[in-house]
């Protein structure tokens, strides 16, 4: 029997969130462009929940930033990252998402993506 932690590991992590409307949405905004230095197949993606705007940012991570984003060193590089976010000019919806994981995967990001709706 092989150990798992010596198998070569194929998943994809998903994470869809929210913050109050009073919270300071900004503080990851530093964190996602650090994330992009160096990295490949960059894609700024657009959407639209309604009337809220949503932007994503796809790409590759460069090899030496693998495993910094909330400690998924042991997805299997390379892999992709995508970080999404409402403007801050819309406070009050606050919405953030994340995906790392395999390309295969995005489709389904993205359609769960698309399919999010803002509380009114």
């Amino acid at each position: 029997m092989t150990p798992l932690w010596d198998s070569n590991l194929r998943f994809s992590i998903m994470v869809f969130g929210s913050a109050r409307a009073d919270a300071d949405f900004e503080f990851n905004d530093k964190m996602a462009n650090v994330r992009r230095i160096g990295a490949t197949r960059v894609v700024k993606r657009e959407f639209r929940l309604d009337t809220v705007a949503l932007t994503c940012w796809q790409f590759i991570p460069a090899q030496q930033r693998r495993g910094v984003s909330f400690g998924w060193a042991y997805l299997p590089w390379p892999y992709y990252e995508v970080n999404c976010r409402t403007a801050a000019d819309v406070r009050q919806y606050n919405f953030w998402s994340s995906f790392d994981g395999r390309e295969s995967d995005l489709p389904l990001f993205y359609s769960v993506i698309s399919g999010v709706t803002p509380l009114k």
